[in-house]
This record gives C-alpha cells, sequence and structure tokens, in this order.
C-alpha cells in the first residue's frame, strides 16, 4: 500500500460505534483482512532508442512479462506511413525482422524517503537485415502484458539510422591494475556488433 494517500472504512469496521449511520465514534484502531492491491495499468514504451543498424533498446514503465516479451512476433519493423514512405526503396520483403530479445532489468535507486527500489524495465531487440541508412521505419510493438495480465495497446515508435549519430556502444576494458606493470587496453562493440 505504499502508493495509498487515504484509506476509506464504512461503518462497521472493527472497534468502532456504529449504531447508527454517520456516527462519528472515535475509532482507535482498525483491522483489516483480505487486503488486495489491483494493477490495471498495462505495460507501456516511455523511451526508445536506436543504438545501431541492428539494435533497438526499449524501456517500459513497468516490469513485463519475460516470456511475451521474447515472442519475436511482438516486434514488427514496417515503414513508417506517418513519413509517406511507400516502399521506401526496399522490397517490402526484406524489412528487417526481430531476431533475438535481450531483457534487462537495471536497479536505478531508493525511493525518496523509503527503501523501496526503483528499478527499470528495458529490453534490446535485435533486427536483421540491418537497417538501410535514411530510410524511415516504425517499429510496432503489441501484445505484451504486464505481470498481472494487462495488455499493453500497440504503439507505433518511428526509427531512422543514421550512420553518422554518436553511439554509445563502445566498451574500453583495461587488463592491469599495478602501478609499475604494463597496462593493455581493449576497445570494442558492446551490444551491437556483428
Amino acid at each position: 500500500l505504499g502508493g495509498v494517500e487515504t484509506l476509506a472504512f464504512l461503518n462497521g469496521s472493527a472497534g468502532c460505534d456504529t449504531s447508527f449511520p454517520g456516527s462519528l465514534a472515535r475509532c482507535d484502531r482498525w483491522f483489516l483482512d483480505d487486503v488486495t492491491v489491483l494493477d490495471l495499468t498495462p505495460p507501456h514504451v516511455v523511451s526508445f532508442r536506436l543504438l545501431s543498424d541492428s539494435l533497438l533498446f526499449l524501456t517500459f514503465n513497468e516490469p513485463y512479462d519475460m516470456a511475451q516479451l521474447r515472442d519475436l512476433s511482438n516486434f514488427q519493423v514496417v515503414l513508417d506511413p506517418d513519413a509517406g514512405n511507400t516502399t521506401g526503396g526496399q522490397d517490402p520483403g526484406e524489412l528487417p525482422a526481430a531476431q533475438e530479445v535481450g531483457l534487462l532489468v537495471r536497479f536505478e535507486g531508493f525511493s525518496l524517503g523509503s527503501s523501496s527500489a526503483n528499478d527499470s524495465f528495458s529490453c534490446h531487440v535485435r533486427f536483421a537485415p540491418p537497417l538501410r541508412a535514411g530510410v524511415r521505419y516504425a517499429v510496432e510493438v503489441s501484445g505484451l502484458c504486464d505481470e498481472s495480465g494487462n495488455a499493453m495497446r500497440p504503439q507505433r515508435l518511428p526509427v531512422t539510422f543514421d550512420p553518422d549519430a554518436e553511439t554509445v556502444l563502445v566498451k574500453v576494458n583495461q587488463q592491469g591494475y599495478l602501478p609499475d606493470s604494463p597496462k593493455v587496453g581493449y576497445v570494442g562493440g558492446y551490444l551491437g556488433d556483428h
């Protein structure tokens, strides 16, 4: 009940004088039993970023059903209808398709004034063949539910690959930490190399 601000009780709660409706008798204690908290909020994508020509990073508003998220049919690439594309110079049979999905749940910190963890719920979707530079695509995300069974509304996410855009897909590692020993640095692709 961490997010609840007010609890309303009907007359008849244990420990109160409820001899007549609207009693103003003081209640010093309440007994609660069989409390159920319902999650009625469906999941949705709150942010997304194209990391390479074949890798999309999505963040959701809440935990998702992990088995459903791995279903590749939940991620469809289409030519962006809002961009006026008809074929984008491609045969529609060559549109990229989801090949794999990687799940990521990350601790972000604690809620202010409590010990409740704030986590982010994300995924990486890898597509093949790669997106063509400059073609305006849309990734349609649908068919996902949260852990309570709430189905998301389909979302269309516009994406365009720009080979000149900055990337976060560079990883640098160092081997050797002693002050007088040789150091070796390694630079490589991260989550998006081929």
